[in-house]
Formats: structure tokens, C-alpha cells, sequence
């Protein structure tokens, strides 16, 4: 959604923009935003929004 972290100052850039960006989007009845982030998620949960998943991964070695 946006390309700065979550984090310190820029956590005000989601407050900042995240009510516009939403304005753009008439018509639809959710909104879905991935992040990787701890720190956005929490913003973003001060915004209404709410976790619907969890994805996980794991790297491996293939050997063969």
C-alpha cells in the first residue's frame, strides 16, 4: 500500500494517507492489504482493519 515501514515518523504517513487512499475505493465492500510488517499491522488495526490469515514460511535446503 505504502513503501515506508510502520515504524517511528512514518507510522504518521499511514494516518496521513490511509483515509484518502480508502476514499478511492467506492463501491466495494473491503479493502485487503498485505504487510509484512509488525508495525503496519498495528496501524492499520487502529484504522479498522483486522487479521483474517496467517502465512507462513519456511526456506530449505534441497539436497539431492
Amino acid at each position: 500500500m505504502f513503501g515506508a515501514a510502520a515504524t517511528g515518523k512514518s507510522a504518521g504517513l499511514y494516518d496521513l494517507c490511509l483515509p484518502y487512499a480508502e476514499s478511492l475505493f467506492r463501491g466495494v465492500s473491503s479493502i485487503r492489504a498485505h504487510v509484512e510488517r509488525p508495525g503496519a499491522a498495528r496501524v492499520l488495526g487502529r484504522h479498522g482493519y483486522t487479521a483474517q490469515e496467517i502465512v507462513m514460511r519456511k526456506a530449505v535446503k534441497n539436497v539431492g
